[in-house]
């Protein structure tokens, strides 16, 4: 219960200091592909306990090290991975990292595939608007404020980047993120 309010308290921290302009983003060179296999880590025992299958896969063209902020690329990827076991039940989550097209416009891609009960259509829209929550029920059940998607788009929309979600109810969900790539030398 401490560790559930906690989660609240800084989401709602980051949420006034993103709204009122005080968020300043890092950009220091990090190892990515080190991160992911911390975040897959960490998901590995909750996955376990709902016997979901949980897999990462990422493109051998994507650099070990990036430049950007590794505490809110984490933020991100935790939320949409977290919310995807969190409301799936059967089946799978399936985390791909790659990258779009090359050069200077280069783009990291993350996608955060699940088998859970998608979301309908009228919702798709919402669901990134602060405190929305696309089946109350569902939220009911699991928990959840309804800021860490509206506090994800806000931090990807600050890295310059773009998230959405494609769903088909009773099918699952894919929520992609796409960040401007900056590869680190070394």
């Amino acid at each position: 219960s401490a560790d559930a309010l906690l989660l609240i308290i800084d989401d709602i921290l980051d949420f006034t200091k993103i709204e009122s302009g005080h968020l300043t983003l890092i950009k220091e060179p990090f190892d990515l592909r080190d991160s992911l296999t911390a975040i897959e880590a960490l998901f590995q025992e909750p996955a376990a306990q709902k016997d979901l299958a949980l897999g990462f896969s990422v493109s051998e063209a994507v650099p070990a090290r990036v430049i950007g902020d590794p505490g809110r690329v984490r933020q991100v990827l935790l939320n949409l991975i977290g919310n995807a076991i969190k409301f799936t039940e059967v089946g799978s989550v399936h985390v791909e990292i790659g990258v779009k097209g090359s050069g200077t416009s280069s783009t990291l891609v993350f996608s955060v595939k699940d088998s859970g009960p998608g979301i309908d259509r009228e919702d798709l829209d919402r669901i990134f608007g602060e405190f929305y929550q696309a089946d109350v029920s569902l939220t009911r059940e699991h928990g959840g404020t309804g800021l860490g998607l509206a506090i994800a788009r806000q931090l990807v929309t600050l890295m310059e980047g773009d998230i959405g979600c494609t769903s088909t109810a009773a099918t699952g969900s894919t929520f992609w993120v796409e960040i401007p790539l900056l590869a680190a030398s070394g």
